[in-house]
């Protein structure tokens, strides 16, 4: 009579040896690298709101990171030359890459869009006691394409452009706050 475990043996160390060794190597590979956590996602930034130019030779988006400052990227396609300006604080309870409402000029000469108030604006308006009124108003961002350059109005609500027409820009300011 045969005597499988004799014959079997050999052949259960070889493949273990050459399968199953293998993977318990590489699972300790894993175990060294850094899990994942909330605060890693918090980080990871979304490309929101494109746009493109009516000449076709800009684009713009909005980066933003799920609790941070949102920015605006305005990219030149033939040169590739790249602009970035804050938009403001992109977290929860805010609006930031919603209000930006970007949009180029007719001519694709500039890029307009809404400036939230930035984290550091929004703390710093939070830890001021003696403010309490005071609440964190928009700008109007008008960015020259030709040098990047960014003209920024303070306390506007919205703004206007005509579709077809060029060199025209309107705005609505704030309401002055009473000083009672």
């Amino acid at each position: 009579m045969l005597n499988f475990s004799r014959i079997l043996r050999p052949a259960i160390i070889t493949f273990s040896l050459l399968y199953l060794f293998p993977l318990f190597a590489v699972g300790q590979n894993f175990n060294d690298k850094k899990s994942l956590t909330h605060d890693v996602y918090d980080s990871w930034k979304s490309i929101v709101s494109p746009e493109i130019s009516a000449d076709g030779k800009w684009i713009s988006f909005l980066e933003t990171p799920q609790d941070g400052d949102a920015f605006i990227v305005v990219k030149n396609l033939v040169t590739g030359a790249e602009f970035k300006h804050l938009i403001g604080y992109s977290g929860e309870g805010t609006d930031a890459e919603k209000a930006a409402k970007s949009k180029f000029s007719y001519n694709s000469s500039h890029n307009i869009f809404l400036i939230s108030p930035s984290k550091a604006e929004i703390d710093s308006l939070k830890r001021s006691k003696k403010n309490k009124k005071k609440k964190a108003v928009k700008k109007l961002g008008v960015m020259d394409l030709s040098i990047g350059e960014v003209s920024v109005i303070d306390s506007v609500k919205s703004y206007a452009m005509p579709d077809e027409a060029g060199g025209w820009l309107a705005y609505l300011k704030e309401a002055k706050p009473d000083t009672k």
